[in-house]
């Protein structure tokens, strides 16, 4: 009697086991991935200081995202994954009819857009399909409230804020001013104010410019203001056009060692930023005093043999995945880094997939609330975070200039973020200033600049 019900127990086991790996191979599906890209579009907008860059020359670092994750069996579970594809040309119509179209053949994720970001996200949000981003910095984009379903692993501008708070608290700055870029279709520069002060920064000045550095009154006088207002200047915009700026700081003769001034450089170099020479953009007559009385925030370039080879296949790719992919790129050219970025959107996808159990229908809201307030591994090659709002942070070094080989700015220091989640600049090498002197105050004390109207102590309006 207790043989036989033995028996029939294993029996029934042995059923139930069959059937749940019959259920799992039936539950087993392929997950089609929507790609949103600027495949044919003109170089002419900018963002995170850089030019737009057309998705042919990046696109195959989509093709090795894929292949990624069908080459790891941690991911997915066992389930397929494709992709399909629409050029949006960054046309708001162009990018509501590639999603609607991909709606149709059943996509569960939007990778991208570049461009016509908030009404991706605000039609993906209705629908309840996520978008991980590569490209947009909309500012706007952080607001969970009314884009539940975004998120991005290309940091947008006021995730700066931190990085600049950590440096003026390093040198006890407590008064700035702000000096921005205008005109930019997808750099959001002017944001830096707001979020400087709402870090308890004191802005005393804030001018904005055109796109280019024109010896007009108007720059002048701007300048001036905000000179006579704070001795540490924030250029907040392009690299280049920044570097403009300092030099035409230098000659109305705020290259003394009185003024600090703060630039970005947001673009990655495959060559690495431990030393950033300026030989592309230094002309002779350029004002050397000025660049040395200048820091700049780079990207982390700290380039290894993981981004190395990605770079490499990406480029191999181009060459090799057949049409439409197929884009006859240079060896020998950077790869740009919206190809780590898109990578990083596909691979963080898929494990936040993961995280939800990999239900049968997509709930985006729940896959982004599984992206976000995590460290993840780049391709880049060391580890990034993306934050509660779905934005992945900036990981930056901070420059200093060094008159050697014809002029160039080398790393002197890092930021990191503490186990609290707040910033903090890390010194490792000397900071040289103008004539070998201190630090600037961010005070106004014997300012020549300001005629016989110096400030002493605290600046009034």
């Amino acid at each position: 009697m207790n043989s036989s019900v033995s028996d029939n127990n294993k029996i029934c086991f042995r059923t139930l086991f069959v059937l749940s790996l019959l259920t799992l191979q039936l539950e087993a599906r392929n997950i089609t991935l929507g790609l949103l890209l600027p495949y044919n579009v003109t170089s002419n907008s900018s963002t995170l200081g850089m030019e737009l860059v057309a998705g042919n020359s990046y696109v195959s670092a989509m093709v090795l995202a894929v292949q990624a994750i069908a080459n790891d069996s941690s991911l997915l579970n066992g389930h397929s994954v494709t992709f399909i594809w629409n050029d949006t040309q960054c046309k708001d119509e162009f990018s509501v009819k590639a999603m609607l179209d991909q709606m149709s053949k059943g996509v569960e994720v939007f990778i991208g857009p570049a461009c016509t970001c908030e009404t991706t996200a605000k039609v993906a949000s209705a629908f309840n399909i996520p978008v991980i981003s590569y490209m947009c910095m909309n500012e706007e984009l952080s607001e969970k409230t009314i884009f539940p379903t975004f998120a991005r692993t290309i940091p947008p501008i006021s995730r700066l804020a931190p990085q600049i708070h950590a440096l003026l608290k390093h040198f006890n700055w407590t008064r700035v001013g702000i000096i921005t870029q205008q005109k930019q279709q997808r750099t959001q520069w002017s944001v830096l104010e707001e979020s400087l002060r709402h870090l308890g920064v004191r802005v005393s000045s804030a001018f904005t410019m055109d796109q280019g550095v024109e010896e007009t009154r108007n720059f002048e006088n701007g300048l001036q203001k905000t000179s006579q207002l704070s001795r540490v200047i924030i250029l907040a915009m392009d690299y280049s056009l920044a570097c403009q700026t300092l030099n035409y700081a230098g000659k109305l003769g705020l290259n003394d060692g009185r003024f600090a001034f703060i630039m970005f450089d947001l673009d990655f170099d495959p060559t690495g930023n431990k030393r950033k020479t300026l030989s592309g953009l230094f002309q002779k007559n350029w004002d050397v005093a000025a660049f040395q009385s200048a820091l700049v925030l780079a990207v982390d370039n700290k380039v290894n043999a993981e981004y190395l080879t990605f770079m490499d296949n990406v480029k191999t790719n181009s060459k090799s995945s057949g049409p439409p992919f197929i884009y006859p790129v240079n060896l020998e050219d950077k790869t740009p880094i919206y190809a780590a970025y898109l990578y990083d959107a596909v691979l963080q996808y898929a494990r936040a997939l993961n995280r939800t159990g990999i239900p049968p229908k997509t709930d985006g809201k729940e896959i982004v609330r599984n992206l976000m307030d995590r460290s993840f591994h780049s391709i880049l090659g060391y580890d990034r975070y993306i934050n509660n709002n779905g934005d992945a942070e900036f990981n930056m070094v901070l420059m200093d200039y060094r008159a050697e080989s014809g002029g160039m700015f080398r790393e002197v220091g890092k930021f990191v973020i503490d186990g609290s989640g707040e910033h903090k600049f890390l010194n490792n090498e000397s900071i040289l200033w103008t004539n070998n002197l201190p630090a600037p105050s961010s005070e106004m004390m014997n300012c020549k600049s300001c005629g016989e109207n110096c400030y002493n102590g605290i600046v009034t309006y």
